[in-house]
């Protein structure tokens, strides 16, 4: 939804919020129309919501607003308190009878929305309401997708919880892990991990969440292998990497078709020769004999995980 002033000061200018509740209950009690609506059919409810004034709301509520009354961009109070995050707002709106899985025209219900955000306590209201865990939109997408590809690790944990499938895919195959996988979320992958998701699990193009994360490398730093393991994880390729988050371990002998460690054709001396491919410091800590992918690397220290 767009935000709107309603002519609300701006908190950072030093007046006092509007509407506050004093001001609301006044106007209740001298007679205000509690559902009369602006030019855009946004009620009082609706203003309260969207700007988080739960007590507001409840003597909107209590004076006989409409819990369900849309306005023009068919925005309900719900909506506009869960898309802001609102929790408590949301509380009192679902106590008040307010639908928890009515979906818009795209079929997004209020959790695929709050779970999209973020806003893991609007997320547990909604799920302690019976909001349905997968129900998905149009797109297939559910909570638990649109959750996972936006990096809400505290919402996957919760939604998982709850129930929700993580073999469920949207239409174009895309389970959660693979969404997680994609966009480099490694938090996000872990709790799929400790939940024993399926890590072979492909989309319709068969790509399997070893190749997007191994497509994803280390790309603006957002490789998930990059963040769950500690040190120097720039040392260990794509590939070396999406094994360890999906296996838990991390390599610890000689790779087949790796090079020795000890001075070969081809392979840089772990001592400074000319035309060698990284200094021996960075050699002995890295492991990396010569510059040239999976066939340069030896012996890695085994390393246990940052969720160890």
């Amino acid at each position: 939804m767009r935000p709107r002033s309603y002519g609300r000061p701006s908190v950072s200018s030093g007046a006092s919020p509007w509407p506050s509740l004093f001001a609301s209950v006044g106007l209740i009690g001298a007679g205000a129309e509690v559902n009369k609506a602006d030019d855009e059919s946004a009620t009082p409810l609706i203003a309260a919501s969207e700007y988080g004034h739960a007590e507001v709301a409840q003597a909107l509520l209590g004076a006989g607003a409409e819990v369900s009354k849309v306005d023009d961009e068919g925005d309900t109070p719900l909506i506009a308190a869960f898309d802001n995050g609102h929790a408590e707002v949301v509380t009192a709106l679902i106590g008040a009878g307010a639908e928890v899985n009515k979906a818009d025209d795209e079929g997004v219900t209020p959790l695929i929305t709050a779970s999209n955000n973020g806003h893991a306590k609007v997320v547990q209201a909604l799920l302690g309401a019976g909001a349905e865990v997968n129900k998905a939109d149009n797109d297939g997408d559910t909570s638990l997708i649109a959750a996972s590809k936006n990096g809400h690790a505290e919402v996957v944990a919760a939604l998982l919880g709850a129930g929700a499938v993580v073999e469920l895919a949207n239409k174009n195959g895309d389970t959660p892990l693979l969404k997680a996988c994609a966009e480099g979320y490694a938090d996000v992958v872990k709790v799929f991990l400790d939940a024993g998701t399926d890590v072979n699990l492909a989309e319709n193009d068969g790509d399997t969440p070893l190749i997007m994360a191994s497509a994803e490398g280390d790309a603006a730093g957002a490789n998930p292998l990059a963040w769950a393991w500690g040190s120097a994880p720039s040392a260990l390729t794509p590939v070396e990497k999406t094994s360890m988050m999906a296996t838990g371990v991390a390599p610890s002998t000689s790779m087949e078709g790796a090079a020795s460690s000890t001075s070969s054709a081809g392979a840089a001396s772990s001592t400074s020769s000319a035309g060698a491919g990284a200094p021996a410091a960075s050699m002995e800590a890295t492991g990396v004999t010569s510059s040239k992918g999976l066939a340069s690397r030896t012996h890695l220290t085994a390393r246990q995980p940052a969720w160890a």
